[in-house]
Protein backbone atom coordinates (compact mmCIF):
# COMPACT_ATOMS: atom_id res chain seq x y z
CA UNK A 1 0.00 0.00 0.00
CA UNK A 2 1.43 3.40 -1.00
CA UNK A 3 1.62 6.34 1.35
CA UNK A 4 -0.97 8.18 -0.75
CA UNK A 5 -3.53 5.37 -0.59
CA UNK A 6 -2.89 4.97 3.15
CA UNK A 7 -3.44 8.69 3.68
CA UNK A 8 -6.65 8.63 1.64
CA UNK A 9 -7.86 5.67 3.68
CA UNK A 10 -7.24 7.54 6.93
CA UNK A 11 -9.10 10.59 5.63
CA UNK A 12 -12.10 8.56 4.54
CA UNK A 13 -12.15 6.70 7.87
CA UNK A 14 -11.94 9.98 9.79
CA UNK A 15 -14.75 11.52 7.76
CA UNK A 16 -16.93 8.46 8.11
CA UNK A 17 -16.75 8.74 11.89
CA UNK A 18 -18.08 12.30 11.92
CA UNK A 19 -21.61 12.32 13.29
CA UNK A 20 -22.06 16.10 13.27
CA UNK A 21 -21.06 19.25 11.41
CA UNK A 22 -20.63 22.64 13.11
CA UNK A 23 -20.90 25.76 10.96
CA UNK A 24 -19.99 29.39 11.51
CA UNK A 25 -22.80 31.76 10.57
CA UNK A 26 -21.48 35.13 9.43
CA UNK A 27 -23.04 37.26 6.67
CA UNK A 28 -20.85 37.87 3.62
CA UNK A 29 -21.63 41.59 3.75
CA UNK A 30 -20.48 44.78 5.43
CA UNK A 31 -23.35 46.91 6.80
CA UNK A 32 -23.72 50.17 4.89
CA UNK A 33 -24.21 53.64 6.35
CA UNK A 34 -25.93 54.64 3.09
CA UNK A 35 -28.71 52.06 3.10
CA UNK A 36 -32.40 52.81 2.81
CA UNK A 37 -32.65 52.30 6.57
CA UNK A 38 -30.24 55.23 6.99
CA UNK A 39 -32.58 57.61 5.12
CA UNK A 40 -34.82 58.12 8.17
CA UNK A 41 -34.03 60.09 11.34
CA UNK A 42 -32.23 58.12 14.08
CA UNK A 43 -34.53 55.95 16.20
CA UNK A 44 -33.58 54.57 19.62
CA UNK A 45 -34.36 50.86 19.45
CA UNK A 46 -34.59 48.18 22.12
CA UNK A 47 -33.85 44.91 20.30
CA UNK A 48 -34.88 41.47 21.54
CA UNK A 49 -35.18 38.01 20.05
CA UNK A 50 -37.73 35.21 20.18
CA UNK A 51 -36.16 31.96 19.02
CA UNK A 52 -38.07 29.11 20.64
CA UNK A 53 -36.76 25.80 19.35
CA UNK A 54 -33.48 27.27 18.08
CA UNK A 55 -31.22 26.91 21.12
CA UNK A 56 -27.51 26.09 21.11
CA UNK A 57 -28.24 22.38 21.34
CA UNK A 58 -30.73 22.44 18.45
CA UNK A 59 -29.79 21.16 15.02
CA UNK A 60 -30.36 23.41 12.01
CA UNK A 61 -30.21 20.66 9.44
CA UNK A 62 -28.87 17.34 8.30
CA UNK A 63 -26.17 15.96 6.07
CA UNK A 64 -27.78 12.97 4.43
CA UNK A 65 -25.87 9.69 4.21
CA UNK A 66 -24.14 9.00 0.90
CA UNK A 67 -20.86 8.79 -1.02
CA UNK A 68 -19.24 6.95 1.88
CA UNK A 69 -20.40 9.46 4.48
CA UNK A 70 -22.80 8.72 7.35
CA UNK A 71 -25.79 10.86 8.24
CA UNK A 72 -24.73 13.84 10.38
CA UNK A 73 -26.57 16.53 12.30
CA UNK A 74 -25.69 20.15 11.45
CA UNK A 75 -25.25 22.71 14.24
CA UNK A 76 -24.16 26.35 14.43
CA UNK A 77 -21.31 27.71 16.57
CA UNK A 78 -23.91 29.96 18.26
CA UNK A 79 -27.68 30.13 18.62
CA UNK A 80 -29.66 30.96 15.49
CA UNK A 81 -31.44 33.65 17.50
CA UNK A 82 -28.14 35.29 18.43
CA UNK A 83 -26.99 35.17 14.80
CA UNK A 84 -30.08 36.98 13.54
CA UNK A 85 -30.15 39.46 16.42
CA UNK A 86 -26.55 40.43 15.68
CA UNK A 87 -27.35 40.76 11.98
CA UNK A 88 -30.25 43.15 12.62
CA UNK A 89 -28.26 45.05 15.27
CA UNK A 90 -25.38 45.63 12.84
CA UNK A 91 -27.70 47.01 10.17
CA UNK A 92 -29.48 49.32 12.62
CA UNK A 93 -26.22 50.67 14.08
CA UNK A 94 -24.67 51.18 10.64
CA UNK A 95 -27.77 53.16 9.62
CA UNK A 96 -27.39 55.43 12.66
CA UNK A 97 -30.03 53.94 14.96
CA UNK A 98 -28.74 53.46 18.54
CA UNK A 99 -29.61 50.32 20.49
CA UNK A 100 -30.73 51.07 24.04
CA UNK A 101 -31.72 49.06 27.10
CA UNK A 102 -34.04 51.71 28.59
CA UNK A 103 -36.57 54.25 27.30
CA UNK A 104 -36.58 53.15 23.65
CA UNK A 105 -38.57 54.98 21.00
CA UNK A 106 -39.40 51.64 19.39
CA UNK A 107 -39.14 48.04 20.50
CA UNK A 108 -38.13 45.57 17.80
CA UNK A 109 -38.38 41.81 18.28
CA UNK A 110 -36.59 39.37 16.00
CA UNK A 111 -38.62 36.19 15.52
CA UNK A 112 -36.74 33.17 14.14
CA UNK A 113 -39.26 31.30 12.00
CA UNK A 114 -36.90 28.95 10.16
CA UNK A 115 -33.14 28.43 10.01
CA UNK A 116 -32.13 25.40 7.98
CA UNK A 117 -29.08 24.00 6.22
CA UNK A 118 -29.28 20.72 4.28
CA UNK A 119 -26.65 18.65 2.45
CA UNK A 120 -27.64 15.82 0.09
CA UNK A 121 -25.55 13.65 -2.26
CA UNK A 122 -26.30 13.63 -5.99
CA UNK A 123 -24.09 11.59 -8.33
CA UNK A 124 -20.60 12.87 -7.44
CA UNK A 125 -21.89 16.13 -5.96
CA UNK A 126 -23.11 17.31 -2.58
CA UNK A 127 -26.00 19.73 -2.93
CA UNK A 128 -26.14 22.37 -0.20
CA UNK A 129 -29.18 24.50 0.57
CA UNK A 130 -29.81 27.17 3.19
CA UNK A 131 -33.13 28.78 4.07
CA UNK A 132 -33.88 31.43 6.67
CA UNK A 133 -37.24 32.93 7.59
CA UNK A 134 -37.36 35.81 10.03
CA UNK A 135 -39.99 38.26 11.23
CA UNK A 136 -39.30 41.73 12.61
CA UNK A 137 -42.06 42.98 14.89
CA UNK A 138 -41.99 46.58 16.05
CA UNK A 139 -44.00 48.47 18.66
CA UNK A 140 -44.09 52.18 19.44
CA UNK A 141 -46.30 53.51 22.24
CA UNK A 142 -47.67 56.93 23.20
CA UNK A 143 -50.03 56.76 26.13
CA UNK A 144 -52.92 54.54 25.08
CA UNK A 145 -51.91 54.70 21.41
CA UNK A 146 -49.83 51.84 20.04
CA UNK A 147 -48.23 51.69 16.60
CA UNK A 148 -47.23 48.22 15.44
CA UNK A 149 -45.77 46.57 12.37
CA UNK A 150 -44.57 43.13 11.35
CA UNK A 151 -42.34 42.23 8.43
CA UNK A 152 -41.47 38.71 7.29
CA UNK A 153 -38.31 37.94 5.32
CA UNK A 154 -37.48 34.71 3.51
CA UNK A 155 -34.14 34.00 1.83
CA UNK A 156 -32.69 30.89 0.19
CA UNK A 157 -29.36 29.95 -1.36
CA UNK A 158 -28.14 26.79 -3.07
CA UNK A 159 -24.79 25.43 -4.19
CA UNK A 160 -22.75 22.26 -4.43
CA UNK A 161 -19.35 20.73 -3.79
CA UNK A 162 -17.67 17.86 -5.63
CA UNK A 163 -17.18 14.47 -3.93
CA UNK A 164 -16.67 15.89 -0.44
CA UNK A 165 -19.39 17.38 1.85
CA UNK A 166 -17.18 20.39 2.62
CA UNK A 167 -17.92 22.53 5.65
CA UNK A 168 -16.44 25.48 3.77
CA UNK A 169 -19.05 25.16 1.02
CA UNK A 170 -21.89 24.98 3.54
CA UNK A 171 -20.54 28.04 5.40
CA UNK A 172 -20.23 30.00 2.13
CA UNK A 173 -23.82 29.23 1.12
CA UNK A 174 -25.03 30.19 4.61
CA UNK A 175 -22.98 33.42 4.55
CA UNK A 176 -24.53 34.39 1.21
CA UNK A 177 -28.00 33.63 2.58
CA UNK A 178 -27.37 35.83 5.63
CA UNK A 179 -26.02 38.61 3.41
CA UNK A 180 -29.21 38.53 1.34
CA UNK A 181 -31.24 38.78 4.54
CA UNK A 182 -29.19 41.71 5.86
CA UNK A 183 -29.65 43.56 2.57
CA UNK A 184 -33.42 43.09 2.75
CA UNK A 185 -33.50 44.48 6.28
CA UNK A 186 -31.40 47.50 5.29
CA UNK A 187 -33.05 48.29 1.97
CA UNK A 188 -36.73 47.40 2.36
CA UNK A 189 -38.40 50.81 2.48
CA UNK A 190 -41.52 49.56 4.28
CA UNK A 191 -39.55 48.57 7.39
CA UNK A 192 -37.76 51.91 7.58
CA UNK A 193 -41.02 53.81 7.09
CA UNK A 194 -42.74 51.76 9.80
CA UNK A 195 -39.82 52.32 12.15
CA UNK A 196 -40.04 56.08 11.62
CA UNK A 197 -43.84 56.03 12.08
CA UNK A 198 -43.60 54.00 15.29
CA UNK A 199 -40.99 56.42 16.64
CA UNK A 200 -43.16 59.42 15.82
CA UNK A 201 -45.92 58.01 18.04
CA UNK A 202 -43.76 58.96 21.02
CA UNK A 203 -44.30 62.41 22.52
Amino acid sequence: MTRLSLLLGVLVLSASCASEMVLRAEPDRRPSSRSGLASIDPVAVRLSVEAAGFGSDSTVGLRAAGLGQPEAAIYLTEDAGDVLRQLVAQELRAAGHPLVAEDPQVEVTVHVLAFEVQMRPRSLLWDVSAEIRMALELVGKQGSTTTTGKFIYTVERRGSSVLWPAIGTAERILAECLADLAELVAERDAFGAALAKAASSRP
